[in-house]
């Protein structure tokens, strides 16, 4: 299942989680409106597109103005944005998120993974600490986690 950032911030923000204010638009007015009832005065414009990396393809970007929301959120709309995940092909944007800025003081991730039987969830932590750091590596191995029924058994 794949879902964009703004639907995973609804459902942590519908189990109480402290999630950042923001909306989404699917047209720079759209943009401007939810920018407009986050207040600012800094904003994060970022493309939503199911692919990591968009940062650094041009799709994160901290605004301080309102036209400058218009103008960046002109721009995505409606590009490929080529990332690492996507190929060299990219993905359309159709969709931002506008987002209260705010600085960074801890960031984690969370995955959930399919193992063995269909409907056994497990959550693991990601591969390494510090992601922000490390460089993408392509041809990275996969790790695999033994699932309870592929177990030995002692």
């Amino acid at each position: 299942m794949n879902i964009h950032e703004y639907q995973a911030k609804s459902l942590l923000k519908k189990y109480g989680a402290a999630v950042l204010g923001g909306g989404v638009a699917y047209t720079p007015a759209e943009a401007v409106d939810a920018a407009k009832a986050l207040g600012g005065p800094v904003w994060v414009v970022k493309a939503q597109i199911h692919a990591g990396g968009r940062g650094k393809g041009g799709g994160v970007k901290v605004v301080k103005s309102i036209q400058e929301v218009e103008d960046c959120a002109r721009n995505m709309l409606g590009m490929q944005l080529v990332t690492h995940q996507t190929g060299p092909e990219g993905k359309e944007v159709r969709r931002v998120y506008i987002e209260d800025a705010a600085p960074l003081i801890k960031s984690f991730i969370c995955r959930f993974l399919w193992i063995g039987h269909p409907g056994v969830r497990r959550s693991s932590p990601p591969p390494k600490a510090g992601w922000i750091s490390r460089k993408w590596r392509p041809k990275r191995r996969k790790k695999s986690i033994p699932s309870p029924s592929t177990r030995p058994r002692a």
